[in-house]
């Protein structure tokens, strides 16, 4: 069973092997559709201050369906999960440290 450190290590790079097909599925329609899937591929395949845009964008193309919902909520799900990560990793850097 992976750590937690190993499972954060991972994440990002799980996260775009979600993020790629689901962009490049969007990508074929025209118009605003692909601009927002390449908005999303860039905001989804980077780390930490994008995951906010990434929410962003997903929220949006659920909105206006440019996609299915059942196609964005695992990964609106899988956003959500990386902040859930990035705030306890931030939480527990604030933590004192015994010496």
């Amino acid at each position: 069973m992976p750590t937690s450190r190993q499972t954060f290590a991972n994440a990002p790079s799980d996260s775009r092997v979600t993020w790629l097909p689901f962009c490049r599925v969007l990508s074929k329609e025209s118009g605003a559709a692909r601009q927002i899937a390449g908005q999303l591929l860039r905001a989804g395949t980077s780390v930490g201050a994008n995951v906010e845009e990434t929410r962003y964008w997903l929220r949006l193309i659920a909105e206006t369906k440019l996609a299915t919902t059942e196609s964005v909520e695992p990964l609106l799900q899988e956003a959500n999960e990386l902040v859930a990560i990035f705030a306890a990793t931030v939480c527990r850097a604030r933590l004192p440290r015994d010496s």
